[in-house]
């Protein structure tokens, strides 16, 4: 059996309550949050993309930069909304070349800011672990 883990190891957080929810709302507000996320993640971080798939079995990427994934993982009545290091294939052979890393790490440092402005937009709670994102 898959162990939950509320969000991706190492990812900057913001925590959205859904606990005490019934069926119906919770689906609504799901729904919504979804929306809250892209449209808030268009204004907020540049050169993303709307995607829909998932990094294993409870994380779903939502949008996807050059460097990175914003997604929702929702689990025990809570909604975590991330920001993470990409882990595709496509991704990973790029990554060791040339000044990638360094680029990537710039990208995270200008991106950190406003992922913070777009999880208050979105009325999260910002979670962040000590080493997110950490070069």
């Amino acid at each position: 059996m898959a162990r939950f883990e509320p969000y991706p190891p190492g990812a900057l957080v913001g925590i959205k309550s859904f606990a005490n929810l019934p069926v119906r709302p919770w689906v609504e507000a799901y729904q919504a949050l979804i929306a809250d996320i892209r449209g808030a993640g268009g204004r907020h971080l540049h050169q993303l993309d709307v995607v829909s798939t998932w990094r294993g079995c409870f994380d779903r990427v939502l949008l996807r930069g050059p460097y990175a994934d914003i997604g929702l993982t929702v689990g025990h009545g809570v909604a975590s909304v991330w920001l993470d290091r990409r882990i595709d294939a496509v991704y990973l052979a790029r990554a060791d070349y040339g000044s990638f890393p360094a680029d990537a790490q710039a990208w995270f440092d200008l991106a950190k800011p406003r992922f913070a402005a777009m999880l208050q937009d979105i009325g999260c709670r910002p979670r962040h672990p000590k080493a997110a994102l950490a070069a």
